[in-house]
């Protein structure tokens, strides 16, 4: 049996979940010690002390500049927005030759999200309304399922 040759496109991650869910941990315990660099919307607004959709635009325009650069890189979502912007940008990094991956961080319900919302903002962490985590646990867990088979 022969080897398969060595993948060498770049590659984008996403961690997919809803509020709460554990993707950032993820992304610190699993794939940070890989090297491959964090676009991450809440670290821009703190250290750029951004608001957070002003963060959310940054992070997108750093992505952009990733694609362009052929670099790899994680970032995370929720997949919360309307126009499926985050789905149109994994498409366009698929076809600018990368190698997408989608990995689904999930939890029980929306009340853990609530839960585990609470115990980050009680750390310092960013809040996010009660009604918009049960809505995004929603969107979470079923945008994926509906998009992947495209």
């Amino acid at each position: 049996m022969t080897d398969l040759p060595f993948d060498q496109r770049p590659l984008v991650v996403a961690l997919v979940g809803s509020n709460g869910a554990g993707k950032t941990t993820f992304y610190h315990t699993h794939l940070q010690p890989a090297g491959l660099r964090f676009v991450n919307a809440d670290v821009l607004a703190r250290e750029l002390d951004l608001e957070p959709y002003a963060a959310a635009k940054v992070a997108n325009a750093v992505r952009r500049e990733l694609v362009q650069q052929r670099e790899s890189f994680v970032f995370e979502t929720v997949f919360s927005d309307p126009v499926g912007d985050k789905l149109a940008f994994l498409q366009e990094a698929m076809t600018a030759g990368y190698a997408v991956v989608l990995c689904f961080i999930g939890i029980s319900g929306p009340k853990t999200s609530e839960q585990r919302v609470a115990m980050r903002v009680s750390q310092g962490g960013h809040d996010v309304p009660t009604d918009k985590l049960r809505s995004r646990y929603r969107q979470a867990t079923k945008t994926p399922s509906v998009h992947i088979v495209r």
